[in-house]
C-alpha cells in the first residue's frame, strides 16, 4: 500500500512539473493561435455531440427492459 501511494505521489509530482512547462511555453504566432482556436471549437462540437448521444442512448435502451419487467 505504501509503495502504491509513493508511486501515485511521484506521478502527480511529475504531472505538475509537465503542466508548469506547458503553461510556461510560448502560445505561438497569431496564425497558430487561430488554428488552435479552430481545433478547440471543432473538438468541443464533437464532444457536445458525443455527450448528447451518450446521455440519450442508455435511457432509450433501458426503457423497453423496464416496460417488459426484465430489469
Amino acid at each position: 500500500l505504501i509503495v502504491c501511494l509513493l508511486i501515485a505521489i511521484i506521478g502527480l509530482a511529475y504531472a505538475a512539473k509537465i503542466m508548469k512547462e506547458v503553461y510556461a511555453a510560448d502560445t505561438g504566432t497569431a496564425a497558430m493561435q487561430e488554428i488552435a482556436l479552430a481545433i478547440r471549437e471543432g473538438a468541443n462540437a464533437y464532444l457536445r455531440r458525443q455527450f448528447r448521444v451518450v446521455g440519450f442512448a442508455p435511457p432509450v435502451m433501458a426503457a423497453p427492459r423496464r416496460l417488459l419487467g426484465a430489469c
